[in-house]
C-alpha cells in the first residue's frame, strides 16, 4: 500500500480520527507558540518545523504520538525528571494519546532545543569584479 502524501499540516492532521486530531492540533499549537519563527511544512510525510538548520517533527500513531527533537540528549539531561513518565529513545519522545498533552513541558523542550541551534553562517556575497575594460587601455591593433 503506498504511503499517503500530505501537502500541508492541516491535511496530515485531518487524516486521523477525531480524538487523535484534537491531540495533534494541541501539539501543533504548542510547537508554534514555542517557536513562532519556525516555518511549518511537511517533511518525510510528517509535520516539520524549521528554523535555519534546526528541525523539529511530530507524528501521530495508533496509540501514541511522538516528538522528534534535535538536541534530545541535552533536553533529556535538562528535563529528565519531567520526561520520566514518558518513553524516550534517542531523539524521540513518545506520549500516549490517552493522556493530556504536556503543554508546559513541550514549550520548555522546544524552546530549549531551539536555543541550542547554532545560527547558519551568513551566506558569502560574491565579490563583484570590475569589468575587464575598466582601468585598462583598449588593445591597439
Amino acid at each position: 500500500m503506498p504511503r499517503e502524501s500530505f501537502p500541508d499540516v492541516d491535511t496530515y492532521i485531518a487524516s486521523f480520527p477525531e480524538s487523535t486530531r484534537h491531540v495533534l492540533s494541541q501539539v501543533r499549537a504548542t510547537v508554534r507558540a514555542a517557536a513562532p519563527q519556525a516555518q511549518e511544512l511537511i517533511s518525510y510525510q510528517i509535520p516539520c518545523y524549521k528554523v535555519g538548520k534546526w528541525r523539529l517533527y511530530f507524528a501521530g500513531f495508533k496509540g501514541h504520538y511522538s516528538l522528534f527533537v534535535p538536541s534530545a540528549e541535552e533536553a533529556i539531561a535538562a528535563f529528565g525528571p519531567e520526561l520520566a513518565d514518558h518513553h524516550v529513545s534517542k531523539a524521540t519522545f513518545h506520549f500516549s494519546l490517552a493522556e493530556p498533552v504536556p503543554v508546559a513541558l513541550f514549550e520548555k523542550v522546544v524552546s530549549f532545543s531551539l536555543s541550542r541551534e547554532q545560527p547558519e553562517p551568513p551566506k558569502r556575497s560574491r565579490v563583484e569584479q570590475a569589468p575587464a575594460s575598466e582601468g585598462r587601455e583598449p588593445a591597439q591593433g
